[in-house]
């Protein structure tokens, strides 16, 4: 652990209840960023005054406000902001070998960066990390993350967990091998870039892995930015079409979301046919053309094959 040092960077906007809690979860790690930017993606809640607060006290947590000049596009304006704090933190101190991304509403127990740098230190070609997630009905303390066993047999308090999943790593939180980000040019600014990146990595070589025994949670549900189960559908779906989805994968997700979520399965259909009719641009990357059209479609189904 002696040379494995990282920055840390996690997006805001109207953070006002969720951002004390996670400063706490920050400065108690074993493990500390050698910097730790907060983007302000225009707060007009109580955040900023936390942010001055913040960063007054520590010389090391450092926040800008992320002004975009031209028009907003929803789908790629989080991968701007990302890459943004990520160029930031190496303006502030380039001498680190990870770059690690956390969300506001995230807890996690005091070892957390640790045991996922530890992780990674030990496996060179893991480019990509994070812990396993779950999302609460109320926060726990977090040292109960140790021993997850209690909380995840609990269903007055669990609302769901990732326990079974095998596909990409989380994007609540996550670390990145700063070579493997140089590589690929920084963070990409596309859509369903967290998805895109994973894909870069496997496709060059890389690892990217759940690590099974770190734990955080969640008491606010993922993919709340857009108000309906029907509109998170149709981005759904939309990003099925751009990223070239094997058909029998595609078929599964949409057989799936229809047992789920009858209104998202809707929205999925509606956003991939509205994107199919109208031709819209799709990645044109061999990468990711080959990713989400052969090797994430072996994976899943050599997984139920075996299963």
């Amino acid at each position: 652990m002696k040379n494995s040092s990282y920055n840390l960077i996690t997006p805001v906007k109207n953070e006002e209840n969720y951002l004390p809690n996670l400063v706490q979860n920050v400065i108690n790690q074993t493990h500390l960023p050698k910097v730790w930017v907060i983007i302000d993606d225009g707060s007009n809640d109580k955040t900023p005054e936390i942010l001055n607060k913040l960063t007054r006290r520590y010389d090391w947590i450092h926040s800008y406000r992320f002004r975009e000049k031209n028009k907003r596009n929803f789908r790629k304006h989080f991968a701007k902001v990302i890459r943004n704090g990520f160029e930031k933190s190496l303006k502030l101190c380039d001498d680190v070998k990870y770059l690690a991304k956390v969300d506001a509403d995230a807890r996690f127990h005091d070892d957390t960066f640790r045991k996922l740098i530890k992780k990674m230190d030990g496996n060179k070609k893991l480019a990509i990390a994070s812990p396993r997630f779950m999302t609460l009905k109320k926060s726990v303390n977090v040292e109960c993350l140790k021993n997850p066993k209690i909380i995840l047999n609990n269903k007055n308090i669990l609302i769901k967990s990732d326990k079974k999943r095998e596909s990409e790593p989380t994007d609540v939180l996550r670390i990145y091998r700063k070579e493997f980000l140089e590589e690929i040019n920084g963070f990409p600014i596309t859509d369903a870039s967290s998805e895109i990146v994973n894909a870069k990595a496997v496709m060059g070589g890389y690892d990217v892995s759940f690590i099974d025994d770190v734990w955080c949670y969640l008491t606010r549900e993922i993919g709340t930015t857009l108000d309906s189960d029907y509109k998170r559908g149709k981005l759904h779906g939309y990003r099925f079409y751009i990223k070239h989805y094997h058909p029998l994968m595609l078929s599964a997700r949409l057989v799936w979301s229809l047992y789920e979520n009858p209104f998202r399965f809707m929205g999925e259909v509606v956003g991939y046919l509205e994107s199919f009719i109208n031709q819209k641009e799709r990645f044109a990357d061999s990468d990711i053309i080959e990713y989400y059209k052969k090797e994430r479609f072996d994976k899943i189904f050599k997984g139920i094959i075996r299963n």
